[in-house]
């Protein structure tokens, strides 16, 4: 085969292979809309255990997350030191935040105040992984919610700190709503707080609006740590539905379901008050209240420490069955019931003086006996 032949050749195989290649990149270019680029091809995820798979030419639907079975929330979530003398604890309305403050109670303490300035503060314990942050690094004292995102919180002239009335929001923003000393706060609703004060402008038991700045003054004559019960959202319950907690300063932290026997969930002991507030006869003693959350799955418990407080935090079973199991100490389940908390509708077993038999029931179809 001459030169000539070999062109020929080549030509006769070559043009059509070049044809043939221009129509494979037209196809290819009408199927990605013109542009001669392929699309990256979607490759279908496998649905998880429960999901179905979206259909073909159809808009995925976005699936919502499963939750966390109850099982993986239960038991001890958090244990967080922390410091001061006049804890108080707080739940957020949906019980998604507790706020917390970890303060000493007056300038008697300025020593520890000033050694643990780092750590003393307003803090919120986030729900939703767990977890602590500090919102204000000054002391704070009696935090209330305000709606889900913004947080009352007290100073008085007594304590170390700038004395008034805060308002903050979750990225620890404050705003000074009063400037005279206040001893104690609590929620009303998302714009009212009733706040205590001891100045001669706003004596006694007062309620502020937030969105109006009007004051009512002189709502109660009670002391500062007696608010009026009427007026007031309890943001700190020991009661929610049939689940019912108990701080025991001799055994710790109690749980009940209904009527069914308590469990001592927590055997670290509470911790306690021990003097009574500057005008109240009986309250601020004993152990800090526990405090379930809104829908009664978790409750916040400050527990004494080596050095301070602890708060612990316990993630609640639905059933009696999966909460005797969290049980401790050397009791079998419900041996003991703390006589200060007898199941609801009964009364507290009292014991008989001792040195006396325990009296026995005549039996069925006898008379009882005379008596003189």
């Amino acid at each position: 085969m001459n030169k000539k032949q070999r062109t020929r050749a080549t030509i006769s195989w070559f043009i059509p292979a070049v044809l043939l290649a221009l129509v494979a990149w037209w196809q290819l270019g009408s199927s990605t809309g013109g542009s001669g680029i392929a699309q990256a091809q979607v490759v279908p995820v496998p649905a998880a255990a429960g999901e179905t798979p979206a259909t073909t030419g159809e808009t995925p639907v976005e699936t919502p997350a499963t939750p966390e079975t109850p099982a993986s929330q239960t038991g001890l979530l958090l244990s967080f030191p922390f410091y001061g003398n006049t804890p108080s604890l707080a739940w957020s309305p949906d019980g998604s935040r507790l706020a917390f403050n970890s303060a000493f109670r007056s300038a008697r303490n300025r020593d520890e105040v000033a050694a643990l300035s780092e750590a003393l503060g307003l803090y919120l314990y986030e729900r939703e992984g767990a977890a602590v942050r500090r919102l204000v690094p000054e002391q704070r004292y009696h935090p209330a919610w305000l709606g889900n995102e913004r947080i009352a919180s007290a100073c008085s002239h007594y304590e170390i700190c700038t004395e008034g009335l805060y308002l903050t929001g979750l990225d620890g923003a404050s705003q000074h709503a009063l400037d005279a000393g206040v001893y104690h706060t609590v929620a009303v609703d998302d714009h009212q707080v009733l706040f205590y004060s001891g100045y001669p402008e706003y004596t006694q038991w007062n309620r502020l609006d937030i969105q109006t700045s009007t004051r009512e003054t002189e709502l109660s004559a009670a002391c500062s740590w007696e608010p009026p019960a009427e007026m007031f959202v309890d943001q700190c319950l020991q009661q929610v539905g049939e689940m019912r907690v108990l701080s025991d300063e001799a055994k710790g932290l109690w749980v009940q379901i209904g009527t069914e026997p308590p469990v001592l969930l927590d055997t670290h002991l509470p911790f306690v008050f021990t003097r009574r507030a500057y005008s109240c006869q009986q309250e601020h003693r004993g152990p800090v209240a526990p405090c379930l959350s809104p829908d009664g799955r978790q409750v916040a418990y400050v527990a004494s420490a080596e050095n301070g407080m602890e708060l612990r935090v316990h993630g609640l079973p639905e059933t009696q069955e999966a909460l005797a199991a969290m049980h401790q100490g050397e009791f079998p389940v419900g041996s003991v019931i703390p006589e200060v908390w007898a199941p609801p509708g009964t009364a507290p077993e009292v014991p008989a003086p001792q040195g006396t038999a325990p009296e026995v029931p005549a039996p069925q179809g006898t008379a009882p006996a005379a008596t003189e």
